[in-house]
Order: C-alpha cells, then sequence, then structure tokens
C-alpha cells in the first residue's frame, strides 16, 4: 500500500470515529467555562495538610465520640477509688403503733394490751474495708488500665483519621495538579492545530493531520471533565471529613517536602516501638490479663472490715405490756468474711486467667512483629518515592526534549502526525507522573509516620 493510500484510509478511519456516540463535541456539556461557572459561588478554603490534620482533631465526629469515651472512662477511674472509702448508711423512721391484744391458741380469752402509740427509730451503721485479698485495689487498677486503653485508643483513631485524610487530600492535590497539566496541554493543543492549519493552507498538511489533533483536543476535554468530576467526588468527602459546610470547595496547597532520608531504619523502629498505639493497647491487654487474674487470686482471701453499729429506738414493743421507753444499742468491732466454696470454684477460673496472661504475651509479641514489619516496609517505601520523584522529572526533562524535536522536524515535513500524537502522549503522561510521584512522597512519609505511630 503506498503512503498516499495510507493516508486516504487514516482520514477515513477517523471520520467514521468521530461520526461515532462517544465523540462529544464543546455544545455536548464539556465547555470548561460552563463547568467552571458551576463553582462560582461556591466557598474555597485553601488548606495544607497541617491544617488538615487540625480539623480533624477538633471536627471529626469519631474524635469528639472517642473523647466522651475517655471521660466515662475516667469517671469511672474515679467510680473505683471510691470503694476504698468507707460505707455508710442511716435510717431514720417515725411510727405509729397500734394497740397489742392477747388470746389463747384458740383465739379465746381475748386481752387487749394498750401500747404507746408514737414509734421512733434511728439506726447508723458503718463499714470500713480493710483488707480485701486486693480486690479494691485490683478494681482501681482495672479501671485505670480502661483509662489508659480509652487513650490509646484515640491516639489509634486519631493516626488512622489522619492517613485517611492525608490521602484523601493528597489525591485531591494529585488531581488538581492533572488538571493543570490538561489545561496546559489543551491550550499547546490548540495552538498546534493552528499551526497545521496554518501549513494546510499552503499545502504544507493533510486535513487527517488537523482532524487527529482536534479529536485528540475533544479526547483531551473529556477527560478533563472526568478529571474535574472526580475532583468534585473528593473533595465531598474530604469537606465531611473534616466536618466542613457542605458546599465548601478545598484548594489544596502542599508546603515544601520534609527530607528525612537523612534518618535511619534503626531510628523510625525506635520510635515505633516507643510510640506505636498499637503496641500500647497490646501492652495495656497484657496488664489487664495479670489484674484480672489478681481479682481471680482475691476471691480465695478473707475480706476483713472495720464496723460500727448504733441503733436507737422507742418504745420498746419486744416486752409485754410494752414499755414507753428509748432503748440505745451500740457496737463497734472487727468483721471477718471468708467465702469456703471458692477453694473448689475458682479453680477453673484461675486457671483461664493464666491462660489469658499467656495469650495476652503472645499477642503483644506478634504485634510487636508485625509492627517492624509494617515500618521496614512504609521506610522501604518511602526511599522509593525519591527514586520515582527523579525518574519521573528525569523522564519529563526527555519527554520535553523529544516533543520539541518531533514538532520541530513535523514542521520541517521530516516526521508524521503519528509521531507528533506519541511525542505528545509520552510527555502527557511524563507530566502526570511528575504530580503523582511529588503527591506519593507526601503520601508515603505519612505512612511512614502511621507506622511509626507519630502522624
Amino acid at each position: 500500500m503506498t503512503m498516499k493510500m495510507r493516508i486516504i484510509a487514516t482520514e477515513a478511519a477517523v471520520a467514521v470515529f468521530l461520526s461515532m456516540p462517544l465523540y462529544a463535541s464543546p455544545q455536548s456539556g464539556l465547555d470548561e467555562n460552563a463547568i467552571q461557572q458551576q463553582n462560582v459561588n461556591k466557598d474555597t478554603l485553601q488548606l495544607t495538610l497541617t491544617d488538615v490534620f487540625t480539623r480533624i482533631e477538633n471536627e471529626n465526629r469519631t474524635m469528639a465520640m472517642l473523647r466522651t469515651a475517655q471521660e466515662a472512662a475516667e469517671q469511672g477511674i474515679r467510680s473505683a477509688k471510691d470503694a476504698r472509702y468507707p460505707e455508710i448508711n442511716a435510717e431514720v423512721n417515725v411510727s405509729y403503733i397500734g394497740d397489742s391484744f392477747l388470746t389463747d391458741r384458740d383465739f379465746s380469752n381475748y386481752t387487749k394490751a394498750p401500747s404507746p402509740h408514737f414509734g421512733n427509730g434511728f439506726t447508723l451503721e458503718a463499714q470500713q474495708v480493710v483488707y480485701a485479698g486486693g480486690a479494691v485495689n485490683a478494681a482501681v487498677k482495672r479501671a485505670e488500665h480502661e483509662g489508659r486503653m480509652s487513650e490509646a485508643v484515640i491516639s489509634q483513631s486519631r493516626q488512622g483519621l489522619r492517613l485517611m485524610a492525608a490521602g484523601e487530600y493528597l489525591d485531591l492535590f494529585r488531581t488538581d495538579n492533572s488538571i493543570k497539566v490538561y489545561e496546559k496541554n489543551i491550550a499547546l493543543t490548540t495552538k498546534l492545530i493552528e499551526e497545521i492549519n496554518a501549513k494546510r493552507e499552503h499545502g504544507l498538511a493533510l486535513a487527517a493531520d488537523v482532524t487527529r489533533y482536534e479529536l485528540r483536543l475533544e479526547m483531551l476535554k473529556l477527560d478533563l471533565v472526568r478529571l474535574r468530576n472526580t475532583r468534585e467526588i473528593m473533595n465531598y468527602r474530604l469537606v465531611n471529613s473534616l466536618g466542613l459546610p457542605e458546599g465548601t470547595v478545598v484548594s489544596s496547597a502542599l508546603a515544601d517536602d520534609e527530607d528525612l532520608r537523612d534518618r535511619s531504619r534503626q531510628h523510625w523502629q525506635e520510635i515505633a516501638a516507643d510510640s506505636s498505639p498499637e503496641m500500647k493497647v497490646s501492652g495495656i491487654n497484657a496488664d489487664m490479663a495479670l489484674t484480672r487474674q489478681k481479682l481471680v487470686r482475691s476471691e480465695r482471701l478473707p475480706k476483713i472490715a472495720v464496723v460500727a453499729y448504733e441503733n436507737f429506738n422507742g418504745p420498746i414493743t419486744f416486752e409485754i405490756p410494752p414499755i414507753d421507753k428509748n432503748l440505745n444499742i451500740w457496737y463497734v468491732g472487727l468483721g471477718i468474711r471468708y467465702n469456703f466454696s471458692s477453694l473448689y470454684k475458682s479453680g477453673h477460673k484461675l486457671k483461664q486467667a493464666e491462660i489469658a496472661v499467656r495469650q495476652a504475651e503472645q499477642a503483644k509479641d506478634v504485634t510487636e512483629e508485625n509492627l517492624r514489619n509494617n515500618v521496614q516496609k512504609a521506610y522501604a517505601d518511602y526511599m522509593q518515592s525519591y527514586v520515582e520523584l527523579e525518574t519521573s522529572e528525569k523522564s519529563l526533562q526527555l519527554a520535553d526534549e523529544n516533543y520539541e524535536r518531533v514538532h520541530d522536524r513535523y514542521m520541517e515535513q521530516l516526521v508524521l502526525v503519528t509521531d507528533m500524537l506519541d511525542a505528545f502522549n509520552m510527555k502527557l503522561e511524563a507530566e502526570l507522573d511528575v504530580s503523582a510521584a511529588n503527591a506519593g512522597i507526601q503520601y508515603r512519609l505519612c505512612c511512614l509516620r502511621y507506622a511509626a505511630g507519630i502522624l
């Protein structure tokens, strides 16, 4: 097939493609100005990644719920400590006492026994636990563990929410950069179409060349619409996560990258061992298992308490006839209580508690192992992200140079329009890769901080 026949066939194929429903002209809804006009009345809020983390801390509903749970845990600690104070009960009563009567067993010989009608009573009972086999202290300790657990869960959730928000924010940043890349390439394609049309007027270009780039321009516009729709979805999710008013448009603005490549892998492992919420949770679980074991053991020990009792009542009704006087009884003593059934009932519970302690220690070891693996992977990914950026920037440099050379040669009619399209696509892909690599460094740094527990 000759060159002329190939060109004719190409033009025919492009014409058929343009007639398909997939093709969309600017009048079919891809007008950029119409799309941009949709956001005119929306509030734009420029946020950095630090601002996102601050709003997650202060406005996120999940964080508010967890802080409420922490307040409840703090009250639980105070409630458990109250068991150390003496227990005091008092009772006061005033009553009307009716007359008594006596009868034989067959209810004959009824005799009335007049009684004083006004009755009064006062009872005071106090008890202070002196020794409970460690049960009181263990209960306080358990409440304190629950308070620590609540703090660890808040820290763990904060890390997860920050990483999620960072991913959404950096996706938004990458999409914004992609939109800018597409807008720039649409402008470049428009200019190139004008250049090709100028060549065509002088008989130096074919109609197929213009058609190819017009088709490419419409595809770029369609991709731009998709990107903007994607951005709107990402923005909506991020606005919800941050508790912002509906309709707010978040503008992403990354600060200068914090280069932490000089910190060694061991440095991050040490930070993770000290700061990881997962390690704190597993450590608290191990402590709680030990505390539960102490509570079970306390069931086999006696309970000793100091008791005091005061009873002031009148009249004296256990005499017949009743005596219209007040009677006061009081005592102070030491009470000892022991549950003998615990000797044969608590054996299995104690064994179960011992197994739970061993299981918690094993879970702690597994968590530590997983933590080290996660930090190792996050560190390797972070170091790799800089290599990816350097490679992407070099690829972009080469793609730009290649595009300029191919453009110049096309203008001199030394290459085909397909070579121009290939060079253009390489340039576009390289620009998108650089945008993704810049966002990738920030995200992988967030992942590394998350793995170490300091995000």
